[in-house]
C-alpha cells in the first residue's frame, strides 16, 4: 500500500530504517506504462476529448483511491537506490486488472462494459508478457 501514502518515497524510506542489516525488502508499487493505466486513460482522459493527459494522471484520479501513485521501472530503481538499497530486483508483472479476470466495480457494470470484458484480449495481454504489467515488484537488500 506504500502507492497510496502521501509520500511513497519516504515510506519506502522508513521500510529501508527499520530493516535489519542485510535484510530484504520485497515491495510491491504501480507501474506506469501498463494495461491497467491505459485502459483508464482511455476510459477516463481520451473518450472524453483529454488526450493530453496522462495514464499516470488517469491512475492517480481513478485507479482505487484518489491519489493513487504509480512509478516507471526507471523511477523505482533511482528511489530504492537513493534511499540506500543493494541488490535490487525490479520487475514488472500482469495483475488481474491488467487482463480484467476482476469482477468490474460498481462504475463499470454497464453494457458497454459488460462487452468490453466479455471481447478484451486476455490471449494478447498474455501474450505480449509482463512488460506492461501494474505491478511494479521489487526486492532489495540493506
Amino acid at each position: 500500500m506504500l502507492h497510496h501514502t502521501p509520500d511513497t518515497k519516504r515510506a519506502v524510506a522508513e521500510v529501508f530504517r527499520v530493516l535489519k542489516p542485510g535484510g530484504k525488502a520485497k515491495i510491491m508499487i504501480y507501474h506506469v506504462p501498463s494495461w491497467t493505466g491505459f485502459m483508464l486513460w482511455t476510459r477516463h482522459h481520451l473518450m472524453k476529448g483529454k488526450f493530453w493527459k496522462s495514464a499516470r494522471r488517469a491512475i492517480f484520479d481513478y485507479l482505487e483511491s484518489p491519489g493513487t501513485k504509480a512509478y516507471t521501472v526507471h523511477e523505482a530503481r533511482e528511489m530504492m537506490t537513493k534511499i540506500g538499497f543493494k541488490n535490487l530486483d525490479i520487475r514488472t508483472k500482469l495483475c488481474p486488472g491488467d487482463l480484467l479476470t476482476i469482477k468490474p466495480s460498481k462504475r463499470y457494470e454497464a453494457a458497454l462494459y459488460k462487452v468490453i470484458w466479455k471481447f478484451y484480449p486476455r490471449w494478447l495481454v498474455r501474450a505480449l508478457g509482463d512488460r506492461f504489467g501494474l505491478n511494479l515488484l521489487i526486492e532489495g537488500n540493506k
